[in-house]
């Protein structure tokens, strides 16, 4: 989770060589064939192998600051896990300026198709970068490791929204791999989304925290908390907070939800942004909890969605300036 930042620009203009070591990062992820797996059947949460990812990220590859080798490292861990499940998977780069100048990173992206793209986009995501000097065993292995987890859990089963799962970097210095993500999102899956789960910090504490933005909808963190309460577990509805991934989502206007694991000390624990931030400092029965609430909320969000019709979709479009064609020629002749 990010400290709050004097706000810098994120561009997507050439610069080399950081930009083509990206690349050439990019280039090398070749999705699997949709649909196709190592193994089938996957049902059950595998708390080894999410420890395993904790530790590659945190142990073997250890700080990964944004813009280090060290990122694009882990960027590269990421991707391999995803398309080896099967997932349609890219990294994305995008360029930071900031006072001390500039420098490339980027996100990594899975997408799952649904049933049928009229039932709108649930997005997933964590950060996988840390501070300079820190592990980011907690902040943020943790999160991405269990967003790992749920993209193996989810890639066999039937949903009828889209699924995206974002792995974010250079979130420690301001929020900038989901910014330039949601920055790229076109009107139309904007008004899609049925919302993003952002986890960040899930490793440390004795109870689960949902939470979301000042101003923002509150429906997601209502579905999250009710989905807990269903499983058993405890969780607390927490105060509003901005410095986490889930805030330009909900800043565009779609509903999203910070989930973590906290205690009654600092939200992220002691090791916060610290070298003491280490795999072995984290509890896997709490990881384990945010990833049955999050995959149990993704479950819940899919077989609640319903179709949307052309007006429901074009008339927020066509009242925000946006010229779209939302299903389709054949479809304009049902709008009234």
């Amino acid at each position: 989770m990010a400290r709050a930042k004097t706000p810098t620009s994120i561009k997507r203009t050439l610069r080399l060589p950081s930009l083509l070591l990206w690349a050439l990062l990019a280039g090398s992820v070749a999705a699997s064939p949709a649909g196709t797996t190592r193994e089938a059947g996957w049902t059950t949460y595998d708390a080894a192998r999410v420890d395993r990812h904790v530790r590659a990220l945190a142990e073997t590859i250890g700080p990964r600051s944004a813009g280090s080798a060290a990122e694009r490292q882990a960027a590269s861990y990421i991707a391999d896990e995803l398309k080896s499940i099967g997932l349609s998977t890219e990294i994305q780069p995008f360029q930071v300026i900031g006072g001390s100048g500039s420098y490339w990173s980027a996100n990594v992206v899975a997408t799952k198709p649904g049933s049928d793209t009229r039932y709108g986009t649930i997005y997933l995501g964590a950060h996988y970068d840390s501070v300079p000097g820190s592990p980011g065993a907690n902040d943020n292995a943790s999160g991405t490791a269990v967003l790992l987890e749920l993209a193996r859990l989810l890639a066999n089963q039937e949903l009828k929204p889209r699924l995206v799962l974002i792995a974010f970097g250079a979130e420690e210095v301001g929020l900038r791999g989901s910014t330039a993500f949601v920055r790229q999102l076109a009107p139309l899956e904007r008004e899609t989304s049925l919302g993003m789960l952002n986890l960040d910090c899930v490793g440390y504490g004795t109870h689960q925290l949902a939470a979301t933005m000042t101003g923002a909808s509150s429906a997601l963190v209502d579905r999250v908390v009710a989905v807990a309460t269903r499983l058993g577990l405890e969780i607390e509805r927490g105060p509003y907070l901005g410095n986490s991934d889930h805030a330009p989502f909900a800043n565009a206007g779609i509903p999203a939800a910070f989930v973590a694991t906290r205690d009654a000390g600092k939200l992220c624990g002691p090791n916060y942004h610290q070298p003491t931030d280490s795999a072995n400092t984290l509890d896997a029965v709490q990881m384990e909890h945010v990833g049955r609430i999050v995959l149990a909320a993704a479950e819940d969000l899919s077989a609640s969605a319903t179709l949307l019709t052309p007006t429901q979709v074009r008339l927020p479009l066509l009242l925000a300036g946006a010229q779209a064609d939302v299903f389709g020629t054949a479809a304009k002749a049902q709008l009234p």
